[in-house]
């Protein structure tokens, strides 16, 4: 190998080096961007694990809340909703007490896993007048012989004067 070949073979190496170098520096880059993308990534999937169980949270709370909801498609509620809004004071209710009455009678008449319900508010809110309605339709209704009475076991108050 003459000199003038050995230093053309010497730069050669230099310049393959130099590339080399060029290209492990240029695959460093591209693997520090996608690390960083990673760590992105596995942030996003973070967030939308935290937003999924959110949303399932959300779901079932949604899901309790409308079995508590008074049924207005049951043939049994729709009646008994009927004799309460026939009821004399039915009209001069607040908007709340008249919900308050509906998801009685939805309880009644659509027993679930509940064993009762409690009407509870502050004096001078209508508890009464609401259990006078409530008992009111259930009365008209076993009248009618629409209602069993052995789903009525006790009515206990709590509280109050002795």
């Amino acid at each position: 190998m003459s000199l003038e070949e050995a230093r053309a073979a010497l730069q050669a190496r230099k310049e393959a080096y130099a590339k080399n170098a060029e290209d492990k520096k240029e695959i460093r880059e591209h693997i520090n961007e996608l690390e960083a993308l990673l760590g992105v990534l596995r942030l996003e999937e973070l967030k939308l694990r935290e937003e999924l169980i959110r949303a399932e949270q959300a779901y079932q709370l949604a899901l309790e809340r409308s079995m508590n909801e008074p049924d207005f498609t049951d043939p049994n509620v729709r009646a008994a909703l009927e004799i309460a809004k026939s009821h004399p004071r039915w009209k001069d209710l607040r908007e709340f007490q008249q919900e308050g009455i509906a998801f009685m009678i939805d309880n009644y008449e659509r027993p679930r896993q509940m064993t009762g319900v409690i009407l509870a508010d502050d004096m001078g809110l209508g508890k009464t007048v609401q259990a006078s309605i409530l008992l009111h339709t259930i009365a008209t209704r076993v009248r009618s012989g629409a209602d069993r009475t052995e789903r009525l076991q006790e009515v206990k108050t709590v509280g109050g004067p002795k």
